[in-house]
């Protein structure tokens, strides 16, 4: 091996070793800066590759929704998203997960987008994203409790979109969703069930996403 070789990969190593030392967002900003939609896609997969759960999410949504000229692969997509919504995967920096990344993996398995539609997976992954807080995620947890398929439990539905609409930042669509389902919901479980329910949503409080938080 001769010794530009050498210095070559050693150079090549030390960039890699820095670029896992930078913040996450930082590794992302790094990588949506590429000039074209090739190097852009090379960058994420480098700092998945390095383990950026915020890369891998947005590598997933270029994939899922073929953007800028590449080709849509939905299931990479959700495997992508699921590696940045699993907390042991996403180390310290999101210890609970990227709760966008499992809420588009439920809405992957609930629309059946790169896999079957799987309406107990798409529950599992809603409901980690929703407990971080996702409003759109809360809607649609209280959308599959009120459906007409299992799992119906007006309870849940009625709890879920009840926190939904304590979001402040939800659009004002999802916002009416989640107001219809509560509405049928109370009619289904009584003021009496309601009452104990209202209780439960002021007492809430969702579970923390970065450490140190």
């Amino acid at each position: 091996m001769t010794r530009r070789l050498l210095l070559t990969i050693a150079a090549l190593l030390c960039a890699s070793w820095a670029l896992a030392q930078q913040p996450l967002e930082e590794q992302l900003r790094w990588a949506l800066a590429a000039a074209t939609p090739q190097e852009t896609l090379e960058r994420l997969e480098k700092a998945v590759s390095l383990g950026n759960v915020l890369a891998a999410y947005e590598l997933g949504l270029i994939l899922r929704d073929g953007r800028a000229g590449i080709a849509p692969d939905p299931g990479r997509a959700l495997k992508l998203f699921q590696r940045a919504g699993r907390p042991w995967l996403a180390r310290n920096w999101f210890k609970l997960g990227v709760p966008e990344a499992q809420y588009a993996a439920g809405m992957m398995h609930l629309e059946g987008k790169g896999t079957q539609t799987d309406v107990e997976a798409a529950v599992k992954w809603l409901l980690r994203a929703a407990e971080q807080g996702h409003g759109q995620a809360q809607v649609r947890l209280a959308e599959v409790y009120a459906s007409d398929g299992a799992p119906v439990d007006m309870r849940e539905a009625y709890f879920w979109a009840s926190l939904a609409l304590t979001q402040l930042f939800l659009p004002q669509e999802e916002r009416d969703t989640a107001a219809q389902i509560r509405e049928r919901a109370a009619q289904t479980l009584g003021e009496g069930a309601t009452e104990k329910i209202k209780m439960a949503v002021e007492r809430w409080s969702p579970r923390r996403m970065a450490s140190g938080w």
